[in-house]
């Protein structure tokens, strides 16, 4: 019985979602405190989407996040939030405990049907449909939902979608091609570019401008890349409202120092480990045991079935047949013979950059040279999607080249009795974060009604991170000065850095939380860390209480002890002197010799000290008070008696939108002690309000809504010639 292509999509359609609903079984219906297990999921993504859920209900729309790292840009952060993704929507809507399954769930079916509809084109449904559950149930996929990383799913689920748009886009058949080809790529590039993870949209853009490359050969001719070029820019504008506040947002992080080419190549793949992968997935160990190359098993899994890899080889054998290179001739310009070329080229080069200094020929290295993004980008060995996308196409056609349609059904089923228990292998649910922790500890910090800060000051992988995590404050309303991400505000980095008397850069061998603070600086005073928590292997202190700080907990099976600070300053005050200096690094040294106190002088750049009738040495700034007044997320009410000409010093982080209004006139806000929001204030009783007003969204929506209007004018009249 033959069915029409739509009938033969829809019943893939329904294939997809058996295999998926199969692969995750009781984790698409956990209980309420139960939660499907991904290592970021857990230690990360859950705080962020509760912070989320939980100020949208009050009416708030959370631009800023005082609860970590001392302050910190909430939406604009595209892999924590991304709040212009349809798709993440259902947060909103389901139960909180369904949320993450269905959505991994979901861009897994994403992920299949896009291969086979890109597959369609060139070969039957069976074949496509296998190519699916190939590229869908991969190691890259399967091994990335236990380690959490549900924004790479969701990017990757795109690629085959965006690539797609873009082969359309550059082998239309008709002398002219109509505007809407381009208008696609764009639209589904942006929908990949709002999911939030960029590493992958940029994976997506090389294996997409390699099959330019090739239509240009093909065609003698560079208009496929020059509508690729239009596609990419329209696509960016689209997703402007995300794109550009959270590139503003990049350039302010840490990813922006100078990095060594050592760093990035961190995590590279090497010959054996692809190997193994390909034929021993748990060579090395799984998820559990692994102890292969770093960082850890989810970074180098690109398993396709035993069954899968021969059908690629089967591909590839078809894809040189079609460059001539074996049997009979096949014209280039036959358009499978096209594709077999680029989907090989793809997977290669996908492999290749993955070893990066472990290859004969450093590919990543010139990557890293002519490419500015590599130069924040770790693991080399996330290119490995490219070779799993690459020959999971080469796999379909394969499987096309079985000449008899059982046989392919038969090895379908095979395909799915090796993929399906691979997969299920890193399905699991776990309590909810929250079970783990300790609730004494919690309600210690609970307590405290004061305006405060909390720090964890040890690594983020030892075990007294199950009785808070570094992201848990958020959940609990308690403000802490650090955090678990890997887009640190640089300023606030540097800071740390200098507070504890670093002359260089700890971004080498901390990245993804602030550095160690050396608990005797003044400066943890000054950011209003009243509580510390350390590990009793790495306690500065011995355990005992003395004048600076009193042990308020010890305990001996969580393996902690928690600390009061007994000489923190209120997050406000006033300091009557102000020391300027004429650049950054020349504060940061300031601030590392500790000459300064902080309590009494602020740190500024010479230009941003002001010169005023009276003197800012005053005897009488110590009489001056600050007091809070309300303390929302995205604004500060503040009073203020000042003695004299002074500044109102905060240790809240300054970021591009906030502003200060002092008696109701906005005035100049600074940036003091390296990182912290200053200003200066006449003698007298005054009001200050700062608020932070991230206009960057503004300018975002209004190109996301022009390009609108300029991709229904491109939809509707305009023609380009495509050959």
């Amino acid at each position: 019985m033959k069915y029409t292509p739509r009938i033969q999509t829809l019943l893939a359609l329904l294939g997809f979602v058996i295999v998926v609903a199969v692969v995750f079984g009781g984790a698409l219906f956990p209980s309420e405190k139960m939660l499907l297990f991904g290592d970021d999921i857990h230690h990360y993504s859950y705080y962020v989407r509760r912070f989320l859920l939980s100020w949208f209900r009050k009416g708030v729309i959370p631009w800023w996040n005082p609860y970590q790292f001392s302050g910190y840009p909430f939406l604009a952060n595209p892999q924590s939030v991304n709040p212009w993704y349809p798709a993440s929507w259902m947060f909103f809507v389901l139960p909180f405990s369904f949320a993450f399954s269905w959505y991994v769930a979901l861009h897994l079916i994403i992920a299949m049907t896009g291969m086979y509809w890109l597959l369609r084109r060139w070969v039957d449904s069976v074949s496509a449909w296998s190519c699916g559950i190939i590229y869908g149930l991969s190691g890259f996929f399967a091994a990335r939902i236990y380690s959490g990383h549900w924004d790479i799913i969701a990017s990757a689920s795109y690629l085959p979608w965006v690539f797609g748009c873009w082969w359309i886009m550059g082998t239309s058949r008709s002398k002219k091609g109509h505007g809407k080809h381009i208008v696609i790529a764009a639209s589904v590039l942006a929908l990949q570019l709002l999911t939030g993870y960029q590493t992958i949209v940029l994976l997506t853009l090389e294996a997409a401008g390699i099959a330019m490359l090739v239509l240009c050969l093909r065609y003698r001719s560079f208009v496929p890349l020059r509508n690729a070029v239009i596609a990419l820019a329209l696509g960016a504008a689209l997703a402007g409202v995300q794109v550009i506040p959270s590139f503003e947002f990049f350039r302010q992080t840490v990813r922006t120092f100078p990095l060594v080419y050592e760093w990035t190549s961190y995590g590279a793949s090497t010959v054996q480990s692809i190997v193994r992968q390909l034929f021993q997935p748990f060579y090395f160990g799984d998820q559990y045991s692994y102890w292969g190359p770093p960082q850890n098993y989810g970074e180098h899994a690109m398993f396709m079935g035993i069954s899968g890899l021969a059908l690629a080889v089967l591909g590839v054998i078809w894809g040189i047949r079609g460059m001539g290179g074996i049997g009979k001739k096949r014209d280039i310009r036959d358009m499978r013979g096209a594709a077999g070329i680029v989907f090989i080229a793809i997977a290669c080069f996908g492999l290749w950059v993955s070893l990066a200094h472990n290859a004969p020929w450093n590919i990543h290295d010139i990557l890293w040279r002519v490419i500015p993004m590599y130069h924040s980008l770790r693991q080399p060995s996330r290119h490995l999607l490219l070779s799993v996308f690459g020959m999971s196409v080469l796999s379909g056609i394969g499987l096309f080249a079985v000449k008899r349609i059982w046989m392919r059904v038969v090895i379908a089923v095979i395909l799915l009795i090796e993929l399906v228990p691979f997969a299920r292998h890193f399905i699991a649910i776990r309590d909810i974060p929250k079970i783990r922790h300790d609730p004494t500890l919690v309600a210690i910090l609970k307590s405290d009604r004061e305006l405060y800060r909390f720090l964890p000051n040890f690594g983020v992988w030892i075990p007294p991170r199950d009785s808070l995590d570094f992201n848990a404050p958020m959940e609990y309303g308690i403000f802490s000065s650090t955090g678990y991400d890997p887009l640190i505000l640089r300023n606030y980095y540097e800071f740390i850095d200098a507070a504890s008397g670093n002359a260089e850069s700890s971004i080498m061998n901390i990245n993804v939380q602030v550095p160690y603070l050396k608990l005797a600086t003044r400066y943890v005073d000054f950011l209003n860390i009243k509580y510390v928590l350390v590990s009793p292997q790495y306690d500065p202190l011995g355990g005992v209480s003395g004048d600076h700080y009193r042990l308020v907990r010890e305990d001996t099976e969580r393996h902690y002890r928690l600390y009061e600070n007994l000489s923190v300053l209120p997050r406000f005050f006033f300091a009557g002197e102000a020391k300027g200096y004429p650049d950054r690094a020349s504060v940061a040294f300031a601030i590392q010799s500790g000459k300064e106190d902080p309590s009494k002088t602020v740190l500024l750049l010479e230009g941003d000290v002001q010169r005023t009738a009276d003197t800012l040495t005053c005897d009488g700034g110590e009489r001056s008070t600050v007091s809070v007044s309300s303390y929302n997320t995205n604004s500060i009410y503040l009073s203020v008696d000042a003695s004299c000409n002074g500044y109102v010093v905060s240790s809240e982080v300054m970021y591009p939108g906030w502003e200060a209004y002092l008696d109701g006139e906005k005035v100049p806000l600074y940036t003091g002690n390296l990182a912290f929001r200053t200003m200066y204030v006449p003698k007298g009783k005054h009001s200050i309000i700062m608020r932070y007003n991230p206009r960057i969204f503004l300018y975002g929506a209004l190109v996301t809504l022009a390009t609108v209007f300029v991709c229904a004018v491109m939809w509707r009249k305009w023609s380009i010639v495509v050959f």
